[in-house]
């Protein structure tokens, strides 16, 4: 924890001096939201000392309280604070780190869990992904509310852990995303340096699945969470239906896809095709009319389709808007002209909202099976076919470093993604080329991989320019940041990055996130 025991000093004497020197009052608010900070944070990284004289402001601080504190009063609050800082800290060396591997290890992203974590508290959150991540648990982390409650829908997370003290309350937090969590059946957890008994029965009253007192005992924390994600493996195993749309979900079609090709012995499948449809539009669709109508248009859609299909079809659910037909006794020319009828059928429909009404199309693939693969592989098959046929490329992902040999590294590893063999990737040494070639302002969406450290014009200048002068929703960003860059993290990620990756990185971890990022951005 040294590492992050440096970057907790740093981030107290940056704050004492930005509190000392204001000409500004300073609000009960911030001065409560500090202390808090400090109690949660300082004994999880093992400072009890710290943790314990927050503790006792905090008794005689309220933050509902309009108190307004000058930099006098505050500098006299917080110099207990500023005494605990060692005067000196030895430099510590830098580590030489073996380079990247090439060679792509056997893992599946899809066998690990996604934890969406939700805290203001920039050093913790920093700390907590770190935990995470290294029980091999994916974790997509965010100081902003509103931002999680944008991953929630888009990303479809294994389990939410949310602080209750943020610029929006936890509690309110979870209320806003609670009507699709009951039904997906996502464990929730509230993290709270506030443990009498009001706060933890307001939590429990709320449907939180686990509350979890700050400081934390992170291997506790790492024990309480783990229990969620089996569980909540469990209960999706037993589970044959998408909990939102009551289509069945896409562990049921393998199942059926296996039987099938068990029964037959070896012998080829009779007339039997594969459809794929996806939404065209459907993350522009939650943006404008909120993801409550595009929970309902997905319900809706799966309604539709299923009341046109005859006994022995099915219809799935793959990842978030997308919807899969597995249609036995119809050749390839049978299943096109009834793909088809569908695709009339949803464009002609109208879609009412206070917001104004809209209606949807839909982008369709048709492909007769090929039973000596696997159900993926045909599924692969047909979704390559229906994005080549789109028109532009949804899409680009700009690889930003000035190391050459990890940009062709990267490069080449995620091009190799199948899923992603449409995708447009180019590379570029530094932020000054990537802006000065016209494709990165075109059309389709971005992936920004950015390194935090380049001559010129670096990865944080970058990511301003591109979160001050471009749409927010068509630009994702991912930084890469060396090892002891935790404070250029935090500054980062209030910048805007969506997410980061410190070097050395597996890039099978890479491609897990990558995998996605991507399809949370379709």
């Amino acid at each position: 924890m040294d590492k992050f025991q440096r970057l907790f000093y740093t981030k107290m004497r940056d704050s004492y001096d930005r509190f000392t020197s204001s000409n500004e009052p300073i609000t009960q608010r911030d001065i409560y939201q500090f202390v808090h900070s400090i109690k949660g944070t300082a004994g999880t990284i093992g400072l009890p000392e710290w943790s314990t004289i927050a503790e006792n402001l905090l008794a005689d601080i309220r933050e509902e309280d309009t108190k307004t504190w000058t930099s006098e009063e505050a500098a006299r609050l917080l110099s207990i604070f500023v005494q605990l800082i060692p005067t000196q800290e030895a430099p510590q060396p830098k580590t030489e780190h073996p380079p990247l591997p090439v060679e792509r290890k056997e893992e599946s992203e899809t066998d690990k869990p996604l934890i969406l974590l939700v805290d203001d508290d920039l050093d913790l959150l920093m700390i907590l992904k770190e935990v995470l991540e290294g029980q091999g648990w994916l974790v997509l982390a965010t100081d902003d509310p509103d931002k999680g409650f944008a991953w929630f829908y888009e990303m479809r997370p294994d389990c939410v852990i949310s602080d209750i003290v943020m610029k929006q309350s936890g509690f309110d937090f979870l209320q806003q995303i609670a009507p699709h969590m009951d039904v997906s059946l996502v464990p929730k957890v509230l993290m709270s340096g506030n443990i009498d008994k009001e706060t933890r029965l307001r939590a429990y009253e709320a449907g939180v699945d686990d509350f979890i007192p700050k400081p934390i005992d992170l291997d506790e924390f790492i024990a309480r969470v783990g229990r969620l994600l089996r569980k909540r493996k469990q209960v999706v195993k037993l589970l044959l239906l998408d909990e939102l749309t009551g289509a069945y979900n896409t562990s049921f079609l393998h199942q059926q896809y296996e039987l099938q090709r068990l029964s037959l012995a070896g012998e080829p499948f009779a007339c039997c095709s594969l459809a794929v449809l996806d939404i065209d539009g459907f993350g522009a669709i939650n943006e404008r009319y909120g993801h409550q109508a595009g929970d309902r248009l997905l319900q809706w859609l799966a309604a539709t389709i299923q009341s046109r299909l005859r006994k022995d079809e099915l219809l799935a659910r793959g990842f978030a808007d997308q919807f899969l037909l597995w249609l036995p006794g119809r050749s390839e020319n049978e299943a096109t002209p009834f793909v088809q009828e569908l695709q009339g059928l949803i464009a002609d429909s109208v879609h009412e909202h206070p917001a104004g009404s809209f209606s949807v199309t839909v982008s369709a693939g048709v492909s007769a099976i090929a039973p000596d693969v696997s159900l993926d592989d045909n599924v692969h098959a047909v979704v390559s076919a229906m994005q080549d046929s789109k028109r532009p490329k949804r899409l680009n992902i700009a690889i930003v470093d000035d190391d050459a040999l990890l940009r062709n590294v990267l490069s080449k590893q995620i091009s190799d993604l199948e899923e992603l063999n449409q995708i447009d990737i180019r590379c570029f040494e530094d932020g000054e080329h990537f802006f000065q070639d016209p494709w990165h302002a075109g059309r389709g969406k971005y992936l920004l991989i950015l390194d935090r450290m380049m001559p010129r014009m670096n990865g944080a200048e970058v990511l301003g320019r591109i979160r001050a002068d471009y749409p927010k929703r068509d630009y994702l960003i991912m930084m890469l940041t060396g090892v002891d860059d935790e404070r250029e993290v935090a500054e980062a990620m209030r910048a805007g990055a969506d997410d980061y990756l410190t070097k050395p990185f597996s890039l099978v971890e890479l491609e897990a996130r990558v995998r996605r990022l991507v399809r949370g951005m379709a």
